[in-house]
């Protein structure tokens, strides 16, 4: 173990000093419990107070350090570390201090760059920098800067103890097989032969296959691939993507294939860069492959583990612009009923919080409305309107009343026409939350179709309505027509009428035809006839026209039985009328 220090003599205070070597070469393996019980107890017992004798327990203190980073123990070396200074250190022990620091800091996965004040990899005249400036550029990705130094730092392994070159060594050939200095390539290789912890794992045949592979020799890439996939660890987890990335280049596998082993790679391997590369190549192969469902999900992965990261907000934008045709193609029909469906459900999964999602969710909601699926739709809108209340109570979003007044009009839709009365009525007992007049008469409107559906109509015109609804004033027509309150249903198409050209329906004519009949107003009867004579230019008009266009003394009293028969007859011509009106809006 090295001797302690006796002071800092020789030294200006605040001067820059360079490191003295590690001393890394003392420890081994072998002696691992002797060395730290020793360094435990002369930590133990080192004097505490000023002058030299504070020196010395920070020097207790950075022997353990370094003991801990010959090992490579991170952890342990912080805390010792942590508790040694730097802040009353001299020089000398300052400078010590900064260059284990730096060392764990680099031996760790932290891609940050080294604080400047006491950057030991500034120093040139630091013994042990080449080493530890190459696997800081290796830890930073910075191929270029790691080059100059990869051959001094090779040599001083001849000085590192065995756990700490086990690390080194596979980051070293990486790097030589970068920079295709093949020579040095093949030294750092032979090396492995004297540590038979890496000859067992998967660096070494995964490192030949990127060798192999970088030399054009597929064949023995694949080889040693394979060899090293079936092992554990990250090298054996880069070894399968490696697989993949051969078989996709060579044509040997399939997307199919190459979608079977990406899963299970992302699979098995959950966080850090080679899951996030392995969700990546998913993804892109989902896309390539017209896969929008598929890849959104493994998006929605890389979103939830990589949160607050670059890779996360890159992810966010690809699934933007995904989502956006997915819902655009299920909306217009492009996109089956069924798998649109099941894919607005394993989206929704990961997106339903994404800014803009809200929009999407309901333009699924009015396609299955569409579609018929009006229990569907009506849970959509009321889901989707919790999510909306959610994020306005957590100030998430800005969500105006308004919107989710216009969600629970298109939930009640929904229920009246899937026959939900029952729901529906609570629904509209609630009101809205707004006063818009537009909100107001869908709402008046609804609860019309409602007293329709459940024959409650009396409280119907209780409800304000503004003057322009002209749809409303037709349900509370159609609604008196249908409860046989012929002067009401009179009263409601003449107000129709009354209100200008095209206000009234073919199918509005012949109810007021009716409703005047029934109710006795013969005189508006026989105007309403001669006023629509274009009814008779409509197709499949022949067989009714004989019903409308009695003479003027057929609408005298007649006898009850008669009228009914007349009534019952014309009404007939509704359904046929309704057919008409809908061939010609198409």
């Amino acid at each position: 173990m090295p001797a302690t220090p006796q002071g800092e003599a020789g030294t200006t205070p605040g001067a820059a000093v360079a490191p003295e070597g590690f001393v890394l070469g003392l420890y081994s393996r072998e002696t691992f419990l002797e060395d730290r019980a020793g360094l435990l107890d002369r930590l133990a017992t080192a004097p505490d107070g000023p002058g030299d004798r504070t020196a010395a327990l920070a020097q207790a203190r950075m022997d353990l350090a370094e003991f801990f980073v010959a090992h490579v123990l991170r952890a342990e070396a912080r805390s010792i570390l942590d508790a040694a200074g730097p802040g009353d250190l001299g020089p000398r022990q300052t400078a010590r201090w900064h260059a284990l620091d730096a060392a764990v800091t680099i031996l760790g996965p932290d891609t940050a760059p080294l604080p400047a004040p006491g950057n030991p990899l500034a120093v040139a005249e630091w013994p042990d920098r080449p080493f530890w400036a190459v696997l800081d550029a290796i830890r930073r990705r910075d191929v270029a800067r790691a080059a100059p130094d990869l051959g001094a730092a090779f040599a001083l392994l001849d000085s590192y103890p065995a756990p700490l070159v086990e690390h080194a060594l596979p980051l070293l050939l990486e790097l030589a097989i970068e920079v295709e200095d093949w020579a040095l390539a093949h030294d750092i290789a032979a090396r492995f032969d004297a540590y038979p912890i890496l000859r067992a794992g998967p660096a070494h045949p995964f490192l030949l296959g990127l060798a192999a592979e970088r030399t054009g020799q597929l064949l023995l890439a694949f080889d040693s691939y394979a060899d090293a996939a079936e092992r554990q660890g990250p090298y054996a987890q880069r070894a399968r993507l490696a697989l993949v990335g051969i078989g996709q280049a060579t044509g040997t596998i399939d997307d199919a294939e190459a979608r079977e082993m990406l899963t299970a790679i992302a699979t098995g391997w959950r966080g850090g860069p080679l899951s996030l590369r392995a969700l990546q190549a998913l993804a892109e192969l989902d896309r390539s492959r017209d896969a929008p469902v598929a890849a959104l999900q493994t998006l929605g992965r890389v979103i939830e583990d990589f949160a607050g990261e670059e890779a996360a907000a890159l992810a966010r934008q690809q699934a933007r612009s995904l989502i956006r045709d997915y819902y655009r193609d299920g909306a217009s029909g492009r996109i089956g009923a069924s798998q649109f469906m099941t894919g607005h459900r394993q989206i929704g999964r990961y997106y339903e919080f994404e800014p803009g999602f809200d929009a999407e969710a309901e333009s699924w909601a009015d396609r299955m409305h569409a579609l018929g699926a009006t229990s569907l739709a009506a849970d959509e809108y009321a889901a989707l309107s919790d999510r909306l209340s959610l994020k306005r109570d957590l100030e998430i979003e800005d969500v105006p009343p308004a919107r989710l007044d216009a969600l629970r009009l298109k939930r009640i839709a929904a229920l009246l026409d899937g026959g939900q009365t029952d729901p529906a009525a609570e629904l509209i007992d609630r009101g809205l939350d707004t006063a818009d007049p537009a909100l107001s008469d869908q709402l008046a409107a609804l609860e019309v179709r409602l007293g329709r559906a459940t024959g409650r109509t009396a409280d119907l015109r209780a409800r304000p309505v503004s003057a322009r609804s002209t749809a409303h004033r037709r349900l509370l027509a159609e609604a008196d027509f249908a409860a046989g309150d012929w002067a009401g249903a009179r009263d409601g198409f003449a107000a129709l009428w009354q209100a200008g050209e095209g206000t009234l329906t073919s199918a509005d004519a012949v109810r007021l035809f009716l409703a005047a009949y029934r109710s006795g107003d013969t005189q508006l009867a026989r105007r309403a006839a001669a006023t629509f004579p274009d009814l008779a230019l409509l197709p499949q008009y022949g067989d009714i026209a004989a019903d409308l266009t009695e003479p003027e003394d057929a609408l005298l009293p007649l006898r009850r039985a008669e009228a009914l028969d007349r009534v019952q007859a014309a009404g007939r011509t509704l359904d046929r009328l309704r057919e008409i009106e809908a061939a010609r809006t198409q």
